[in-house]
């Protein structure tokens, strides 16, 4: 969509708001708004209702933080670029809890800046043409979808959300909602503590920051919302519950990614409903092909186009006799992504940490990364052999930048 957002900037410090100010204009942007903290940044932002906010986070903490919570209250879908001199663990958690979208560390270098603005207008024009599709606003959902279990659905659905994590400035959010085997929290070595039924049933009645506290951070900084050890608990969850937890979650992060069951059900109909973009998975195995086909022609009776689908095929076990093209001949459409065969994919779900995470420098990394570059239309990249001290420095780094831009 071409029209332009409504840009407010928040900071104490008038070189800051300058310098923000100048960022957006070499993009050809006007800011709506640039003031100080306090109750008149309230009052400006509830006039002008902000699609992109960047907001300088410093001491006294307590009314700036009040400040990102006040605008992610007053427009859920509204992008929060925090910025702050701190990145202290705790201060970093709050920060994220109260709605923004990312947090940099200041002070920025101009280039720091463009890149920072870049990615905003970037972000906003994918929740327009989410808005536009969906019919309602929010980030990017992709829904992971295979009618056969063992198709390797949930090890791209993990890959996936850790390499879309490692980029500092994206705010991911993985929803384990296979009703049966959810596999998300053992593959990604995380305790289940609260669950996407939990979620899903209470959301009516809590606010933002229950919601994110229920949300386990992954060490690839992803957020994973896990599905219940035991498959009773989803019987009181509805599929409206369902649809209104992908919507609420699309409005605080930038990509929602939803796992689902090995098997067409109400939750696997209402996550190709809300997604985005639907990743079909399908393994060279003739049952797997012959399901996937069933599920193309229940999608396209529920009118998803064929741009909106990503067709992938996994190779899981080394020499099938179906290929590729025997694939292609069979659903009578193009494969779109294929990922081969690698025993290091198979090593990291025995450990409990996705490949990408395990082992970032082999050959299925980079595959990953390449997916989440096919899907995003931005570059990916994996870091190529290095010394360990860089290799798990790697990761961590990611993390901690994602929660930090300001400049001071």
């Amino acid at each position: 969509m071409n029209e332009s957002p409504r840009i407010m900037i928040v900071d104490d410090r008038s070189e800051n708001r300058t310098a923000l100010t100048e960022a957006f204009g070499r993009f050809g942007l006007r800011v709506a708004a640039a003031c100080r903290h306090g109750i008149n940044a309230h009052q400006v932002a509830a006039e002008i209702k902000p699609d992109i906010a960047f907001v300088g986070v410093e001491e006294p903490l307590a009314r700036t933080i009040l400040t990102v919570d006040y605008i992610r209250d007053l427009k859920p879908e509204t992008i929060v670029v925090a910025y702050s001199t701190r990145n202290e663990a705790p201060f970093v958690r709050r920060v994220m809890q109260s709605g923004a979208s990312n947090l940099l560390h200041a002070p920025l270098k101009q280039k720091d800046l463009d890149a920072a603005v870049e990615k905003s207008l970037g972000d906003f024009a994918r929740r327009q043409a989410a808005t536009a599709s969906r019919g309602y606003a929010g980030g990017t959902v992709y829904a992971i979808i295979g009618q056969k279990g063992g198709i390797g659905k949930t090890t791209l659905a993990t890959n996936l959300a850790a390499v879309l994590a490692s980029q500092s400035h994206n705010s991911v959010l993985l929803i384990d909602l296979d009703t049966r085997f959810g596999d998300v929290a053992v593959m990604m070595d995380l305790e289940v503590e609260f669950t996407a039924a939990n979620a899903a049933r209470s959301l009516s009645t809590i606010d933002r920051d229950t919601f994110r506290a229920m949300l386990q951070l992954h060490e690839s900084g992803a957020y994973v919302l896990p599905a219940p050890a035991r498959p009773r608990d989803w019987v009181e969850v509805q599929p409206h519950d369902l649809a209104n937890l992908i919507e609420y979650a699309a409005a605080l992060f930038d990509y929602v990614i939803v796992d689902t069951p090995g098997t067409l059900d109400e939750g696997v109909a209402v996550a190709i409903e809300k997604a985005s973009q639907v990743v079909v998975v399908t393994s060279l195995d003739l049952t797997s092909v012959k399901n996937t086909n069933l599920l193309m022609a229940y999608m396209e009776g529920r009118g998803v186009e064929r741009e909106q689908v990503t067709m992938t095929v996994t190779h899981n076990i080394r020499g099938q006799s179906v290929t590729t093209g025997d694939v292609e001949h069979l659903l009578e459409t193009a494969v779109d992504f294929e990922v081969p065969f690698d025993q290091d994919v198979i090593k990291g779900s025995q450990s409990g940490r996705p490949v990408v995470v395990e082992n970032p420098t082999s050959r299925a990394a980079h595959t990953y990364a390449a997916f989440a570059s096919h899907l995003t239309g931005e570059r990916y990249e994996m870091p190529e052999a290095a010394p360990a001290a860089s290799l798990l420095a790697f990761f961590g780094r990611a993390r901690r930048e994602r929660t930090l831009v300001g400049a001071h």
